[in-house]
Parts: structure tokens; sequence; C-alpha cells
């Protein structure tokens, strides 16, 4: 736990050249932020102030480490190294213990600039150019204080040769006494001889111990602005550098195997605290140096070790903080680091910054604590009293605080923060505490404590976004598209266009399909766009589709901007999906799904061809990083038919979360049959009797007829209902009619049922019901009545020679029954009023309901 302490610091450069460690600019409360820069502009002065940083820290480094190689090297010149072959030994020893560390450091400073350089470049992530800073500080850190150890140790070896050697001359000059006269004057002189080499060794000790304890205290401040460089960039960037911390710590352990003696003398180098009466404790198998004031030679025998006294005259106290200091910062993924972000709006009195967060069900957040400062002794440590979180958005702004209760549990060494300690909350809980929603989220932490007996607060940097960006892509219902065929050299209009009664100049002629479903040559479709407004001569008549605009989309309530880089990001993208509704609908489930020759560039239309699901998705990601991979569904009418058959697709949970339906016909509508005698749409645009020539023709009318899942009559024959038994073709009931109508003249005698279309309906319908693969809970089905005036059974008027429907209720065109289909319950949404099938996907309660299911917390996910 320790060495996570290790190197932690707030750079003073970053904070403005403020010596005082509370300077609002790196902790505590921050006031009147400013919008921030863009996130090149950021990455590149912090990058640049922090690649100095990490060379100063190298170079003091390396400079401690040639100095110290120079110290030893000139023991090779002292006397006690008179024999050649020693100094040899000696001189190899010192090569082999110093020039490959120092060669390291200044490879260390040359790469540190090329790391820079590429980064710039763009061909090193900024995150790998932080992590080799950190790496490389530690490394230089520890090997210059390995390397001052190595020095100590040979200077100590070397007065330990000068005392042996004076022994051995004291001895051989007694062994050489012939009488004890001669013993006595010859001890006398060893005596004085003995004293002097004492003399000369203290003042070596003396001299060692000040160099010792100079280089103790460079050590610690080098370490001590670090942990500066550290800290502020932990507060700045912290995505990077609390990651890189963690390596920091652990590579000084596992480089150097940091264990016993040399463990301890790095936790004194680095903290300056403990026991001041000595230096070092060792390093692997060099002597001691510890505590003793008049160090004695020591006889034949003792133990390897000599001791000098090493009170330090030099105090490094004074290169410790003023302060501890502390910040409170959201955790921030990987994913993000390349970018700056903010948030303004709803309720926000500024632009902020911000740490937008991808929204998970069932996610945890962290919210991290980082304390710098002498934090051994843990009543100088930070202890967190409380953490109040607040949401800051609009009229929903509420707070909720959590005590001491869950701090202690979490952090399990009562409340004291020491380093970078996370602190993790339950996303959803905490929204639904909060009374907030996905997107609809700014979340503030204010942390309050004590430092050293005194009542501190802050509040977090930057503001929580627990965001979750979307595309929305609205499929219309059955002529709710706009379709063009060539006329000569160009595109023309062919739907919608009022018709005329003159053979061969009716737009619906080019609209005609043959007796396969295709279109010729001449209706084939080169064009197709959303039918959003109808006009007459130039003037607004009426509005077909909306949904483009809604304010719900466009502008949601109690929503902030997110901007990344500087550029807005738009929470939704709701784009429409228009399509040639004649056809077959498999055909749409192949171009979504891009199982099928998908050659559209454009994401908008109008197109020739729509484009697929991943398409859209790949277009908005190029803009905004931050967007969801699956999107979300929305069909109208026959929109929802197509939606329906996609979610039962093996694949669409990979593409699509939820999937909404308005007004839906999922077992059809009797109204496709009484389309299908007497042309009746409802609409102005093709006249009854032009429909009805298409229509036999139109796969559109066999799909959107009753499936043999519809619960009521669907004719009426000779006064007998007619409901849909399991396997029972349409044919049965509506090759009677349609005899009825021709006997009376009411039908044309050319147009018949078409079988092969009915049969290639019924297995398109049979594919699209169960469960969906995204699941019912990601299902949400918009229902409406406007009474009972919905066509039900269709039967043959004789007296008035038409087609009539029986009236059930349902919103005008699709049966409540059908609306219903097989979905449970619970997902089934009725639309407020007596709305009616056309106008229900205009509804603003449609669309806010749509936007309050995306952005649920706690979402149940697809099974």
């Amino acid at each position: 736990m320790i060495f996570r302490l290790l190197f932690i610091g707030a750079l003073l450069v970053l904070s403005g050249g403020a010596s005082d460690p509370n300077s609002s600019s790196l902790f505590g409360k921050v006031e009147g932020k400013s919008v921030p820069v863009a996130s090149s502009a950021l990455d590149r002065a912090l990058s640049d102030q922090f690649r100095e940083e990490t060379k100063k820290t190298l170079t003091r480094c390396l400079q401690i480490a040639e100095d110290n190689r120079k110290l030893v090297a000139s023991l090779i010149g002292e006397e006690t190294y008179r024999d050649y072959q020693w100094g040899k030994v000696a001189e190899n020893e010192i090569a082999a213990a110093f020039d490959a560390d120092i060669q390291k450091m200044r490879d260390h400073l040359k790469k540190t600039d090329e790391d820079w350089q590429s980064m710039q470049a763009g061909s090193l992530e900024p995150e790998r150019f932080y992590f080799n800073c950190y790496d490389r500080s530690a490394i230089a850190l520890t090997t210059a204080w390995k390397l001052s150890l190595n020095m100590a140790g040979y200077h100590i070896d070397t007065l330990r040769a000068v005392i042996t050697r004076a022994n051995q001359e004291c001895a051989q000059r007694l062994q050489t006494a012939q009488d004890d006269t001669a013993r006595q004057r010859v001890a006398a002189e060893n005596d004085r001889y003995q004293n002097q080499v004492f003399d000369r060794v203290c003042e070596k000790y003396d001299k060692l111990r000040i160099l010792l304890t100079e280089q103790r205290r460079q050590g610690c401040l080098n370490a001590w602005l670090w942990r500066h460089t550290a800290f502020a960039n932990i507060l700045q960037r912290y995505d990077v550098h609390a990651r890189a911390f963690e390596r920091f710590g652990k590579l000084i352990l596992q480089e150097y195997d940091l264990e016993g003696s040399h463990y301890s003398s790095i936790i004194h180098f680095a903290y300056s605290s403990g026991s001041r009466d000595r230096i070092i404790t060792g390093y692997r198998n060099r002597p001691w140096v510890a505590a003793r004031k008049y160090p004695k030679i020591q006889p034949e025998g003792s133990p390897d070790v000599l001791r000098i006294y090493s009170a330090a005259e030099t105090s490094v106290d004074n290169y410790k903080m003023v302060a501890d200091q502390w910040g409170v910062i959201w955790e921030q993924p990987t994913a993000s680091l390349k970018h700056t972000y903010s948030l303004s709006g709803a309720g926000l009195t500024q632009q902020e910054s911000a740490t937008p967060l991808k929204y998970r069900p069932n996610q945890k957040i962290s919210l991290l604590l980082v304390a710098n400062g002498s934090l051994i002794n843990a009543s100088k440590a930070f202890e967190v009293d409380h953490i109040t979180i607040q949401n800051k958005i609009g009229s929903r702004a509420q707070a909720v605080r959590f005590g001491r209760a869950l701090l202690e549990k979490q952090l399990k060494q009562d409340s004291v923060i020491q380093n970078v300690t996370p602190i993790e909350f339950e996303l959803d809980p905490l929204l639904g505490q909060l009374g907030a929603s996905i997107n609809q989220n700014a979340l503030r932490a204010t942390v309050a404590g004590s430092m050293v007996g005194k009542p501190v607060t802050a509040e977090s940097r930057t503001l929580l976004h627990a965001m979750k960006h979307q595309v929305i892509l609205f499929l219309p219902g059955v002529f709710g598209s706009e379709i063009y065929t060539r006329v000569g050299n160009r595109d023309e209009l062919a739907y919608p266009r009022f018709s005329r009664d003159v053979v061969g100049q009716q737009p619906f002629t080019r609209l005609k399909l043959n007796a396969g479903g295709e279109p010729t040559a001449e209706s084939k479709a080169t064009r197709v766009d959303l039918f959003r407004k109808f006009t007459l001569a130039g003037v607004p008549a009426a509005t077909i589709y909306d949904v483009e605009n809604q304010p719900a989309v466009t502008k949601p309530e109690n929503t902030p901007t997110l901007w990344v880089d500087g550029r807005e990001m738009k929470p939704y993208h709701l784009v429409p999906w228009a399509y040639d509704w004649r056809l077959r609908l498999e055909n749409n489930v192949s171009l979504l799904l891009n199982t099928a020759q998908n050659p559209s560039e454009r994401i908008y239309p109008p197109y020739a061809v729509g484009p697929s699901i991943k398409q859209i998705v790949q277009h908005f990601k190029n803009q905004n990083p931050l967007l969801e991979d699956r999107i979300a569904l929305a069909g109208h009418s026959t929109g929802g038919v197509i939606v329906r058959r996609i979610i039962m697709e093996y694949g669409a949970e990979g593409l699509i979360e939820k999937a909404f339906f308005i007004n839906t016909p999922f077992y059809g509508a009797p109204k496709a049959y009484l389309v299908f005698l007497n042309g009746d749409m409802g609409i102005p645009f093709i006249k009854d009797k032009f429909m009805v020539e298409i229509a036999p023709n139109a796969p559109i009318v066999y799909y959107l007829a009753p499936t043999e899942q519809y619960p009521k009559a669907v004719a009426v024959i000779n006064n007998q209902k007619i409901q849909r038994q399991p396997g029972q073709p349409a044919e049965t009931f509506m090759k009677p009619l349609i005899n009825q109508g021709q006997a009376l003249g009411i039908y044309p005698k050319n147009l018949q049922w078409n079988r092969a279309l009915e049969n290639q309906a019924k297995a398109y319908h049979a594919r699209a019901l169960g469960e969906p693969h995204i699941g019912w809970n990601n299902c949400s089905v918009f229902w409406s009545s406007s009474g009972a005036n919905t066509p039900g059974a269709v039967r043959l008027n004789s007296a008035k020679k038409l087609y009539e429907a029986d009236t059930i209720e349902g919103d005008g065109t699709v049966p409540l029954e059908s609306q219903y289909g097989d979905f449970p319950v619970h997902t089934r949404i009725r639309v407020p009023g007596e709305v009616e099938h056309v106008s229900s996907p205009n509804q603003p309660f449609v669309w806010e309901r749509i936007i309050r299911k995306m952005t649920e917390p706690g979402a149940i996910q697809a099974r």
C-alpha cells in the first residue's frame, strides 16, 4: 500500500506557479471554469509540460549517477589501491555497477523526446507516451538512489581497506621487534599511527555522511517535484495518469526486487520520515550506515559492518509539502482519452468540463479521491466524512448523501484516503435517487472531511454525464414514401400526385406492377423519399409525417448539450427510411440488415436504395465517437410490420437495442380487402378505380390483409360471418366476393385474387411471431382508438351495388386487436385522446415516451 503513495504530487508550474497548495486551480472548489480548449491544444500543452518535467527528473538523476561514478572511479588513485591487480578488479566492478545504468538513463532522455515527437505526429497514443514517462522516471529515481548506495558501499569498502592495511602494517612492525623495549616503542608508534589513520577515516566518514545526506536531500527534492508532476496531471488528465501511477509504484518494486534493507531505504528516501539517526539501512550485500557517532576499528572476525553517525544537519523537512493536497475526479474510460468534453444548457449556468460515460445497465461508476502528501502517518491523511452527489440539471436537480458506512465498507481502513482511492457507486440506483435519467443528468460530487484535523470540502473537477447517444430509424407506413420513376431523361414524381381520368396520362400507370408483383421498366422506382407534406400550388395543404421536427428528439427536455472538442454532439439522430411500399416487405428487411447488395451512398432520403443499419450507424459514428453501436427502430403502420420481422432475424440483437411500433397492423386489417375491392384508401391522390387496377398485383395489399392470427370476422357472404381458420387461404372468401361484384358489374372482370402473392405474405408473417431476439421488454407498442369507425368484416351490398365493411373499434384503419398483436400487456402504451391512424406518429406524446423509454436506467437486456 505504501508504494501506491509514492511520488504523487502537484506540479507547481501547471498550477500557475503558485506555491500555495490550497490554490483552487488544482483542488478543492473550482470556481469560474472557462470553456475547455480543443483536445489537441490541451494535450499538446500538457504533454509538452510533462515531457519537460520528465526530462528534468531524468537529468537530475543522471547528474547524481554520473557524480557518483566519478567519485568511485577516483578511489582507484587512492593509496589503498596501490596493488595493481586490486585496482583492475575495482575498475571492472565500477563499470559493471554504474556504466550500464548511466547509459540507460541517457537513452531514456533521448527516447522521451522521440516519443513526444511521435505522439505529436499521431503515431504514438498519448496514454503510451505518459506511461513511458512514468516508467522512465521510476527507473531513474530508483536507479539514482541505487547508485548512491553503491557509491557509499565502495567508499566504506575503501575505508575498511585503509583500516585493515593499517592493522596489517602495525602487526608486521610488532613482529619485527627483537625485544620488549623495541616492542614497547613499536606499540607506541603503532598507537600514534592508528590514531592518525582513525582521524583520517573519521574525516572521510564525515565527508561521506555529508555527501549521502546531500544526495538524500536531492533525491527527496526530485521525488517531491515528480510527485507534483504526477498529481497535477492526474487532476488534468486523470484517465491516463491515475492508471499510469499504479504501474509507477509497482515498477519500483518489481524492477529492483526491493525487499528487506533496500525496501526500507527507499521508504526512508522517499518520505523523509521515521528515525533521523540513519541515512540508509543498506543495499543488498553493501555495509550498513547507521547510528554511531564515534566509529571504532573493528577487530578481525567482526560483522561486515562499520558504523558512522548519520544525523543530517540539513533536514529535508523543508522540502516536504507545505500542506497535503487532494482532489476529486470521476474515473474516465480509456476510449475517451483523445477528446475534451463539456456540458452546457439545461439549467447549467455556464459551460462546464464533463466526464462522459456511455451508459450500460447495472453499471458502476468510480469517484477517485486523489490525496498527496506525507500520508504514512494516518493523522495527516485526508479523512472523509461524507460524499454528496448532486444532479445539476434543471428542475430535476436533487442530491443524495453517502455517509461513513458506505465509505468504510469500501475503503476497509476507516475512512482515511491515501493515494488514488476509488469510491464505487451503483449508477442505476443513484440515477433513480436523483430523479435523473440517461442523458438527463450532470453529476457533481462534493466530498467533505478533514485534513490534519481541519474541516475541508472539495468538488469534482468535472460533471459526470451518463449518456447514450443513439440513432432512431423511422420507417413510415404504406403510402408514406414518395415514389419517383423515370420519365424521359429525368426522375418525375409518380406518387403523390392527383390522378386524372385520361388513360395513358395517369401517374397511376407508373405505379402498376406485373403479375409477379414486380415493377415494369416504366414503373420501377428510381428514387424514394419520405412523404412529409402535401402542397397545392406551392402552399402546404396537409402534413403527413412531421417526425423529424419533434421537440422531444431535436430539443429533449432536461438534456444538456455535450460538446466534444468544441463540437456539439446531438443525443439523437432521427433518420427517416423511405422505401417502395408497393413491393414485398422482405426487400426492406434485407436492405436494412445488409443481407443484399446496398450501393447507397446517402443516409437521408431521397435515394435510389435505402442504406443498411450498419451504414447509418457508421455514418454518425464518424461524427460522434460516443454514439452507440445499436440503434432504436420506430415503425408506423406498415413500417412497424417491417420492424417486427427485422427483430425476429438472427443477429438483429447486435444491431438493434429497442423497437417502437406505432399503430401497427401486426395481424393485418380488413381495410386491405376493402381497398382491393373498392380501391378506397381515403386519399385523394389515386382515384378509386385506378387503385382497384393496381391492387391485385401489389404485394403490399396481401401483406396488410388479415393474417391467420386475426381474431375477428374478415368477410360476410350470404349474411354469414367468416373468421379465418388456420391454413385457410383468403381466396376461399375473397373469390366469391369478387365473383359477386363482377356479376353486378361493380368489379372489373379481368382482375382476380393473386394466390402466389398471398402465399408470400403468409410466409412473411409466419416468421414474425413470438418473442423477438431483442426481448419483449425492449419493445413498446403504441396504440390508439378513435371509436368504432374502423373497417371490419367486408361484405357486398347488392342493393347499393358496392362493397362495404362492418365497423369495429380501432384507429380508423387498424382494429385494436391487430394493434396489440402478440405483444404482452406491459409493452402496450395508449396514445391519449381519439387519435386516428394517420396522425399517430405526429403526436408529441409518442416521441416523448419513446425518448423516456430510451433513457430509463436499468434497461433489461435482450435474451
